[in-house]
Formats: structure tokens, sequence, C-alpha cells
């Protein structure tokens, strides 16, 4: 299931994928966004040990994470043992019906307790879509567009989000 540009919910728990961390943190302003988005954010555990072997190629993902977290804007899930199946599933099979770590968990962990699967590539979306269509799935787009995030840039951009 899809949403339009707003998440309905302000009670809403968003389980968010590596691709959604990295490209808030490449806003410059991920933590007072995070502060703005109408709901809880987790990352899955496997999700943040991608962002943190990102450190061996250069990326500073995984240390934002970490100070995100210690900030109290962002938690972590780990996989419960229904989500560990549905896991098992995404990453087991064909090569074009299978996920890596961090989209696999953070579809299952969003399953499991009927949160909000923030994704951002197309394959996982896709895959979301075919095996789990009742499962709400959003993007970094959205989320930017659920918070009040228009102070925090320029007033041309503001413009155009508010």
């Amino acid at each position: 299931m899809s949403l339009s540009a707003y998440f309905a919910d302000p009670k809403s728990t968003f389980i968010a994928d590596a691709s959604v961390i990295i490209n808030l943190n490449a806003s410059g302003r991920a933590q007072q966004i995070m502060e703005n988005v109408p709901g809880r954010i987790l990352v899955p555990g496997n999700a943040s040990v991608e962002l943190a072997i990102g450190a061996t190629f250069g990326h500073d993902d995984g240390r934002q994470l970490v100070a995100l977290m210690a900030a109290g804007v962002v938690g972590r899930i780990e996989l419960g043992k229904d989500a560990l199946l549905i896991y098992e599933s995404l990453i087991d099979g064909s090569r074009g019906q299978t996920l890596d770590d961090g989209e696999a968990a953070t579809i299952a962990t969003a399953f499991e307790c009927g949160a909000i699967a923030l994704l951002d590539e197309k394959r996982a979306r896709r895959i979301c879509r075919e095996h789990f269509p009742n499962l709400t799935v959003g993007c970094t787009a959205q989320l930017l567009l659920s918070a009040d995030v228009t102070p925090f840039f320029h007033p041309a951009i503001s413009r155009v989000l508010g």
C-alpha cells in the first residue's frame, strides 16, 4: 500500500532503511527533520550495521546515526521471531527477488510491528508491493513532506515545500 504525500497518523512508527538515513544525513539537517516528523523513527539493526560498515569506505553515516540515536530522535529495532522468518525469505532466493540485509530487515520489522516501511530503492519497493501489499511503504521524500521542515531550507525550497 503506498502513501499519499503526507502521513496521516501522528502516532505512526516508521522503520527506516539505511538509504533513508543516508539521504536525511545528506540534507545536513537530519536531526531537525527527525525531530519534526509526526511519529517515531526506528532503524533495524541490520541497516545500522550497513551504515557502520560504510566507514571503511570513508562514509560517515554510521557515526551520524549513532549521534541521532544518542539525541533520542531515532531508535534501533531488532528482528523479532516473526520478522526473522520474513527477513530470511527476502534475502534467500533468485537474484531479482532478493534484497540486501537492511532492506529485508526494514520490511520484516515494519510488517511485524504494523509500522510504515521507509524504502528508497525501487527494487525493494517493488518486492514489498508484490509480497506485502497491505504494508504501507513510504520514502525519504514523503517523510520530508510529513515533517515541518520548511524553516531548515533555503527560502526558495521552503516555498516549494510549503
